[in-house]
């Protein structure tokens, strides 16, 4: 039985059951968390215009004595061609793109790329492996979890008898959440 393919490039493939990064190989039921986070990067347009303007502005400042006319249009060009490198770099940011999967046992694989589409289908092919495994009824380990009003009711035997009252000053939690005084753990 060939397994179903929910992603595949070059070097990195997912399946439903598994998913392989390069030489390296995770189960899905071992992944803890998929991320995908984005950064902006300067846009070589942006950055060509802001070149410009400097130029355009040594050249209005060179040129000021000799040729006050050239100066002045070189100087008004200098901030035209400043304030399109701001907008530009504003509303056409080039945007890296960060994809972190974090596996149960702490290792992490990292995917950096310019494709949005790319990273996204992705997560997306991850996430689906979650959802199929979940379909399939794998077994899910949770823990028992009992509400306020029931945990002290005994299932047909009525009430459980109430429990011993500590004194407030026995019990105490330090900063890093253990409890202090051994007295209280072998009770």
């Amino acid at each position: 039985m060939s397994a179903q393919i929910l992603f595949r490039t070059n070097d990195i493939q997912v399946t439903p059951v598994l998913a392989r990064f390069g030489p390296a190989s995770y189960q899905v039921a071992a992944i803890s968390s998929v991320a995908v986070y984005h950064r902006p990067k300067l846009n070589p347009m942006a950055v060509t215009l802001a070149a410009a303007a400097i130029a355009l502005g040594a050249v209005a400042f060179l040129a000021r004595e000799q040729q006050p006319d050239y100066s002045l249009w070189s100087a008004v060009a200098a901030g035209a061609a400043l304030i399109l490198a701001v907008g530009w770099q504003r509303f056409r940011p080039v945007l890296e793109y960060h994809f972190v999967m974090r596996a149960a046992g702490g290792e992490t694989e990292n995917v950096t790329t310019f494709d949005r589409e790319q990273v996204f289908e992705l997560r997306e092919a991850i996430e689906s492996a979650f959802h199929v495994q979940h379909a399939r009824g794998e077994p899910v380990q949770t823990a028992r979890v009992e509400s306020p009003t029931t945990a002290g009711i005994s299932p047909g035997l009525g009430p459980e008898p109430a429990a011993e009252v500590r004194p407030d000053d026995d019990f105490r939690i330090t900063p890093d959440w253990r409890v202090a005084g051994a007295g209280i753990a072998s009770r």
